[in-house]
């Protein structure tokens, strides 16, 4: 048994790709995730994206396919799409981690390169919100409906 002694932490984080011609405004941010809504706080996470995406640098092409290949997202589940470890399973057993690796890491390339063709002429930009930084942060990453708005890729890094 191990023992662990010291800050263990069991906060989350989430990645946003957003894929954008041009930089939107917090009233445009507003109207991507939530139409009309004025709920408690839309206004001020608006606001808080808005701000962090003046903030964000573009990605390169090779960051953005390095941000596709890990974290995690509901594909990754589908055994039609994704794959599973249990189909590198080898004669003795044992799953050949390196040969899984490497066939997700393909399929990942894959799904990014589809998702980014679907955005010709765009900058794409990364944002991240973590529990561990604070309640505001945490609302960003949990109660925001990221997948209204189709230029967003939400990847799940737990």
């Amino acid at each position: 048994m191990k023992t662990r002694i010291g800050f263990v932490s069991n906060s989350s984080s989430s990645s946003f790709i957003f894929a954008l011609k041009e930089k939107p405004s917090a009233e445009d941010i507003h109207r991507e995730l939530w139409d009309d809504s004025n709920g408690f706080g839309y206004e001020e996470m608006a606001l808080h994206i808005f701000h962090d995406l003046q903030n964000a640098k573009p990605l390169s092409y090779k960051e953005l396919l390095q941000e596709f290949t890990y974290g995690w997202f509901p594909e990754d589940e589908n055994p039609n799409k994704a794959p599973q470890p249990e189909q590198f399973n080898r004669k003795n057993g044992k799953t050949d981690w390196l040969a899984y690796s490497v066939a997700h890491d393909k399929y990942r390339h894959k799904l990014a390169e589809e998702w980014i063709n679907q955005f010709p002429d765009h900058q794409f930009y990364q944002l991240e919100y973590s529990d561990h930084d604070g309640v505001q942060h945490s609302q960003l990453e949990h109660e925001v409906p990221w997948y209204n708005w189709k230029n967003v890729f939400v990847l799940i890094n737990h």
